[in-house]
């Protein structure tokens, strides 16, 4: 796909996102799709924002729009993998996209792998889920301690069992 065509694809994608999200970075992507029982690659880009990965495809026929969106919180990790179910292959690399509910496979062109772009975009995300997860596991962590030392209240008497039955499920409505 030319640099022109995918330029377009993703000022269109853009005008999808979130208010108060911004771009990080995003590659061309292909989603294999079967037309008619012909299989095809479809052009797509793959945006990540600061608050999500962002899959967008637009068909240029009838105009018909798929978006994949993944919160960096259900995405456990995405994966650069060569597909070796064909000898000739203009699509040799897999971009794999594993999610707490489901996988997402998308195909990489060989002339998007010639620069590092592809793989700087997986490490990139790959660091953002990092983040994002001990982000989580730290404010798990704070949660904790935070019912422990209400349990410390109560147990001394500045505490009601209501009051700390009230405060501690407070405290885990946000986990």
């Amino acid at each position: 796909m030319s640099k022109e065509k995918v330029n377009k694809l993703f000022e269109i994608a853009k005008t999808k996102l979130n208010e108060n999200e911004t771009v990080e970075d995003y590659i061309n992507v292909f989603l294999e799709s079967s037309i008619d029982k012909i299989n095809m690659p479809l052009p797509a880009v793959l945006i990540a924002t600061n608050k999500r990965l962002f899959f967008y495809l637009r068909m240029t026929l009838g105009l018909k729009e798929q978006i994949e969106s993944f919160d960096y919180n259900i995405i456990n990790s995405i994966s650069l993998t060569k597909d070796a179910t064909k000898i000739f292959n203009p699509f040799p690399h897999l971009l794999e996209i594993n999610t707490i509910n489901k996988n997402f496979v998308l195909k990489i062109s060989a002339n998007e792998l010639k620069s590092n772009k592809v793989q700087n975009f997986t490490q990139a995300i790959n660091n953002k889920i990092a983040s994002v997860k001990s982000s989580n596991e730290n404010q798990n962590i704070d949660i904790a301690s935070q019912i422990e030392k209400l349990a410390e209240l109560k147990n001394k008497g500045i505490l009601n069992e209501e009051e700390f039955n009230k405060k501690k499920n407070e405290l885990l409505a946000r986990l």
